[in-house]
């Protein structure tokens, strides 16, 4: 990640964020992405492989809460 001397990460479109924002960064643009610029491009439900997650994030555990609050009611309704 590329942080100016401000301490801001350099974002798409040449916008700077602070860098607890990052949720990822994108190999092909070479900026790191926020929460709401990852939905924006889609790279999730594209399966970008050009997307390195943050995993220290904690955006990436609430969704995978998410995911498993949603399988469990989806076994639940079938019982």
């Amino acid at each position: 990640m590329t942080v100016n001397e401000q301490g801001l990460a350099l974002g798409l479109y040449g916008s700077y964020i602070e860098p607890h924002k990052a949720v990822g960064y994108c190999k092909r643009h070479g900026t790191v992405l926020t929460v709401r610029t990852l939905k924006c491009h889609e790279c999730l439900n594209k399966q970008c492989n050009a997307l390195e997650k943050y995993n220290t994030h904690d955006y990436w555990r609430q969704r995978e809460q998410k995911k498993a609050l949603k399988k469990a009611k989806k076994l639940k309704g079938r019982l």
